[in-house]
């Protein structure tokens, strides 16, 4: 970890680059296999030129010029620096090194094209070298930002799933304490049955996808729990069509229509709840249909805070560009058609 913060320290690389530089020119310009102190002072002031050129153009042209996109100015202003540099390297050894070392005779032993090339090459280089960095700093920060959102979705399927478990109980006890103020003898039933879907919720609900079968049989058994609450098995009918094996997908998604339907468009003069479900191997349908009373009508789009909005967001968050949802309403008939795909 240390390692790692020290590798990326900024001031760590460039100190790095110029020592390998610095050790690479310095065999470049030795006349012998053996080193002397002229050698590592004629290095040093050989880089003074390089210096300048390399952090004039990193420190001042390119995130004044390039990085605002204007390019020509840039291109115009590096020629400056660059000619500024080959001219500084001629005065660094015609002058500057009588200054700086008195004791030491040295003279430019390269030309102006040669020098030129040394200078052009730490350009393209030290460019290189920046605009890489910059390169796996814009992709780090995407990763960032890609997983913070990838964060922020699945805090908010969380909270939508967490938002329909407590519903789903509390609209089953409902039932279940009317039904026991009515010391109905079925009182028992309804309360296994509340227990396995709950069970079924609270511990196989946890993953991202359930098996589909696991889930038709949720529904099932939620559907059994509103026809024995309704005293009447005729007022919903299940129809499921396909193989629902092996398929998988994200818990719960249907409970919520299931739940808007029973509780806006079932008595018991209506025409029963219509529920279906279509599977192939890449996509299946589910549909559900039923007649609302006129005073229920607009309220199976707008009510409560969780029912419809809580799935549409799940879907789309699940199942983006996956996914069709159309829901209707004509002559007193509320549809819900979803198409999905599994693949």
């Amino acid at each position: 970890m240390i390692w790692q913060k020290i590798i990326k320290n900024r001031w760590v690389q460039h100190l790095s680059f110029w020592a390998l530089s610095y050790l690479i020119l310095l065999r470049l310009f030795a006349y012998q296999d053996e080193l002397f102190i002229s050698d590592y002072i004629y290095t040093f002031l050989f880089h003074l030129s390089l210096l300048l050129v390399v952090y004039l153009n990193l420190r001042l042209l390119i995130p004044l010029l390039l990085q605002k996109s204007r390019y020509w100015l840039y291109f115009l202003a590096l020629f400056v620096v660059f000619v500024l540099g080959v001219l500084f390297n001629e005065f660094t050894f015609n002058y500057l090194s009588d200054r700086l070392f008195p004791n030491y005779y040295f003279i430019s032993y390269y030309t102006y094209v040669e020098i030129s090339q040394f200078i052009g090459s730490y350009l393209v280089v030290s460019m290189l070298f920046k605009f890489s960095k910059a390169w796996f700093e814009v992709q780090q920060k995407e990763q960032q930002i890609h997983q913070l959102e990838a964060d922020k979705a699945a805090a908010e399927l969380k909270a939508l799933k967490a938002q329909l478990e407590p519903h789903f109980l509390f609209n089953n006890l409902n039932s279940l304490y009317a039904m026991s103020m009515e010391s109905d003898e079925r009182t028992p039933e309804m309360i296994l049955s509340i227990s396995e879907s709950m069970r079924y919720i609270l511990y196989e609900c946890q993953e991202k996808e359930v098996l589909l079968e696991k889930e038709v049989r949720f529904l099932k058994n939620y559907l059994e729990l509103q026809q024995i609450r309704l005293q009447n098995k005729d007022l919903i009918r299940l129809d499921i069509k396909g193989n629902i094996a092996n398929q998988r997908i994200a818990p719960l998604l249907f409970l919520p229509f299931l739940e808007n339907a029973i509780k806006h468009g079932i008595h018991k003069s209506d025409s029963p709840l219509q529920v279906s479900l279509e599977v192939e191997p890449s996509h299946l349908q589910f549909r559900i249909q039923n007649r609302i009373r006129p005073k229920d009508r607009f309220l199976q789009t707008k009510s409560g805070g969780i029912g419809l909005r809580n799935v549409q967001r799940r879907l789309d968050l699940l199942y983006p560009q996956r996914h069709e949802l159309d829901i209707s309403e004509q002559d007193q008939l509320f549809c819900v058609k979803l198409n999905l795909s599994l693949t």
